[in-house]
């Protein structure tokens, strides 16, 4: 994490009107590092190689009921098993590939253990096939007046056209190159954008530093700071590589003022996923557990930007939504006729940890349309209706939707919805957490 100086609720979505696939476990991801042995308070050497696969994999089935995405900074040091713990508990993994300078020496660059770190992510990302979604070469680690002691340009360039060469030559091309870097850098260094060897332009901001409140100020410093870098993409997407808000410590640190709490950080939480996912973006928040080794006396909040305890996986230190997805909402067959009358078999199958009910509606551009499905109506709205109880891993719920399509309809674009809502809310409230959609064109 570095700071920017530049000087410049929640998950709920209206089903009625949302865009179709604008779904949080789509945009909202989380950073991870498995470094939590230790006192936050104090600091301390989080024994970096310590961690065996299984600490990993236990880390990963506390992540896979909450994201479906992490982003990670490098392969070494007990994150070799980030990739097959997370095929395991099928997590999506932004990997990350540290670009090695010598902090003592301006310019150095070590380019085999740079390169090496790429070689690792491309062997494993095919031996686990579907796992790795990007290789992000360096993070934060720009040379400029600020980090003296960073990689050239042409150093991050030269990183990320290997990656590109070494994924091809594997027939992966599928999977994406990255850098990461603050806001300001892009800003400063829109060249970089330009690389030909660039997918995605990843991009840390941090409203926290910046002091605002945790709600509206915070968001609208964000897409400031968004949209300028946007400007600065070359018309390539920007992904959010880091964004949070620490829970404990300090209200100064060397470089201005800041609002650590729990309160704020969940504030923040849902406010900057709320963005996220309406504006399709896709973001990482820091980070699941905290790092107790990051604690220093002038940055004590360092430490605590965790939604997780390190110390105790078992404690989350705000509510987070743990609703989401694990595969797709499937309906047979994939076909509507207008004037006739229709029987869908439907399928979904997701994990939960907390009673919901689940509802599929569906709805045109105009609208929604009303079906006579194997289920509750209520206030016009369709409803296949099921209260599902808490249970911690997969889930199945199946039924037969059958109606009626009208004449009108021929031509039109029909959205299904699945989605949820916490038990014992209204339907009539029209407004739940979307979990997956499919669209069909009504035939004449």
């Amino acid at each position: 994490m570095r700071m920017n100086t530049l000087a410049l609720a929640s998950f709920v979505i209206c089903v009625a009107t949302v865009t179709a696939g604008a779904a949080p476990q789509d945009y909202v991801h989380v950073g991870y590092q498995p470094y939590i042995k230790g006192n936050p308070n104090t600091g301390t050497n989080p024994g970096w190689g310590s961690y065996s696969y299984n600490d990993v994999l236990n880390d990963m089935g506390l992540i896979s009921a909450h994201f479906t995405k992490i982003r990670t900074w490098t392969i070494q040091y007990s994150n070799q098993y980030i990739i097959q713990a997370a095929h395991a508990k099928g997590v999506k993994v932004a990997m990350g590939a540290w670009g090695f300078p010598n902090s003592t020496a301006p310019n150095y660059y070590d380019e085999a253990a740079s390169k090496a770190e790429i070689d690792s992510i491309v062997a494993q990302a095919k031996q686990y096939p579907g796992t790795v979604t990007t290789i992000i070469c360096g993070n934060e680690n720009l040379q400029d007046s600020a980090n003296p002691n960073g990689l050239t340009q042409a150093r991050i360039e030269e990183l990320m056209t290997y990656a590109q060469s070494r994924l091809n030559a594997d027939g992966l091309s599928g999977i994406k190159v990255a850098t990461c870097q603050i806001d300001g850098v892009w800003i400063g260094h829109g060249s970089l954008a330009q690389c030909a060897a660039l997918d995605e332009v990843w991009c840390d901001i941090y409203p926290f530093w910046h002091g605002d409140d945790p709600g509206s100020p915070a968001v609208s410093y964000f897409q400031n700071l968004y949209n300028q870098v946007k400007g600065v993409a070359g018309g390539k997407p920007v992904v959010i590589g880091e964004t949070g808000w620490a829970t404990a410590g300090n209200s100064t640190w060397w470089g201005g003022t800041c609002k650590p709490s729990e309160a704020n950080a969940k504030t923040y939480f849902d406010s900057i996923s709320a963005w996220l996912t309406a504006n399709k973006v896709e973001g990482h928040i820091f980070e699941m557990f905290d790092e107790p080794w990051k604690y220093s006396a002038n940055m004590n909040q360092e430490s605590h930007f965790g939604i997780f305890e390190g110390w105790n996986h078992n404690r989350p230190k705000y509510a987070i939504p743990n609703i989401k997805s694990a595969t797709s909402l499937e309906m047979l067959p994939d076909a509507m006729i207008a004037g006739q009358g229709f029987a869908y078999d439907v399928v979904f199958e997701g994990k939960i940890t907390q009673t919901f009910d689940f509802y599929l509606v569906a709805g045109t551009p105009s609208g929604m349309f009303t079906l006579k499905p194997n289920g509750s109506v209520a206030n016009g709205m369709t409803a296949l209706y099921r209260r599902v109880p808490n249970a911690r891993g997969p889930i199945t719920l199946s039924a037969t939707l059958r109606g009626a399509v009208p004449a009108s309809l021929a031509g039109q674009d029909v959205t299904f919805y699945a989605a949820a809502m916490p038990a014992g809310v209204p339907p009539s409230a029209a407004r739940a957490l979307l979990l997956d959609d499919q669209t069909v064109t009504v035939q004449q």
